[in-house]
């Protein structure tokens, strides 16, 4: 039940919301223009990627959190990993 309250009427409503919110917050907007799309762009990437290469993921929700993690990145871009 809960599922299909939050999928159905909860989500949409705090979606909408926060459309309207991004209208005067730069960022809110930024954040939700990057997230149009997403899962066809995963899906374009991972079409593209070649299969012989392993595989990492890394999820970062800051600007801060991106520049910590560089050096980790770059550890694995140095090892012959595809990154996303």
């Amino acid at each position: 039940m809960w599922y299909f309250i939050y999928n159905v009427f909860l989500y949409p409503l705090l979606f909408s919301l926060a459309k309207i919110a991004s209208s005067k917050d730069q960022k809110l907007k930024q954040s939700l223009e990057g997230k149009r799309d997403l899962f066809k762009r995963l899906d374009e990437a991972m079409k593209r990627r070649d299969p012989k290469r392993k595989i990492i993921w890394f999820h970062v929700a800051s600007a801060g959190e991106y520049l910590q993690s560089q050096p980790v990145l770059e550890k694995f871009l140095n090892n012959d990993f595809d990154l996303y």
